[in-house]
């Protein structure tokens, strides 16, 4: 029986992280997954209407995408406690090799063709080289600490004119921390193209638990966005889905 909650990747038995890649695996093979990884593309295009980073749905656009990966591998994600846990998930492969351009050339997914978007042809291509890049500590020196994610828990309000990067509200403070996850680990997950990497849903499933700590602490409800991005306001390109729509807070083994 697949779990009911979200449990930190470290806990996991064998049998249980194995479930998982799996799942990815099949996903991968069915073409499913290169559909995920295509959507996250094209929401980081700079178009200020549909992009879902530097911007207050950053977290129930992100909870909602973890619900397609969720329904598509038929598990729930765990999530990788990188507060704790300062080093790449165990089992996932290890670093890239720089002998090969920083290839992943170990674990699950060291032969992946994975798609990634040329600037030049304006398209998706298949990288012509098999596995994942990693680049880990090179453009990022470490990865936030437990003191870091207690100190934004502690602040309000959820997000704060004008809704960019500039102020110190919480939406702030997490997507800093959300961006230098994806600079630490590097490769892959410094592009449009990220969830090729199978590390990003689980630091996205951190970031949404760090969310549900903060919505346990301030209240599930509290939000607040400009016209546009509002509760009610249907997020791009989620069919529809509204911040409101993804208030709940998922079940976790636990909230920081």
């Amino acid at each position: 029986m697949a779990p009911s909650l979200r449990r930190n990747w470290a806990s996991l038995t064998s049998t249980q992280r194995q479930t998982v890649i799996n799942g990815f695996l099949s996903a991968k093979q069915s073409g499913a997954y290169d559909q995920l990884v295509m959507q996250h593309q094209q929401a980081m295009m700079g178009n200020p209407v549909t992009d879902w980073h530097q911007k207050p749905i950053l977290l129930p656009v992100h909870r909602w995408f973890l619900t397609r990966i969720e329904a598509i591998i038929g598990t729930k994600i765990p999530y990788w406690d990188w507060s704790t846990q300062q080093s790449v998930p165990a089992g996932l492969g290890g670093n890239g090799d720089p002998n090969q351009g920083y290839r992943v050339t170990t674990g699950p997914f060291a032969n992946w063709r994975v798609l990634i978007w040329d600037s030049t042809k304006n398209a998706f291509v298949t990288r012509d080289q098999p596995g994942l890049i990693r680049q880990t500590g090179v453009y990022a020196s470490g990865l936030s600490n437990t003191d870091a994610v207690n100190w934004w828990l502690s602040v309000t309000p959820y997000d704060a004119s004008p809704w960019d990067t500039t102020t110190s509200a919480f939406r702030q403070g997490v997507e800093g921390m959300h961006d230098g996850v994806h600079a630490w680990v590097g490769g892959d997950m410094r592009t449009g193209t990220s969830p090729n990497d199978p590390i990003f849903w689980l630091h996205h499933a951190n970031l949404d638990r760090i969310w549900g700590g903060w919505q346990k602490r301030h209240g599930t409800t509290n939000y607040t966005a400009p016209a546009g991005q509002g509760p009610n306001d249907p997020m791009p390109n989620t069919g529809g889905t509204t911040p409101a729509g993804m208030f709940s807070i998922p079940a976790y083994d636990l909230l920081p």
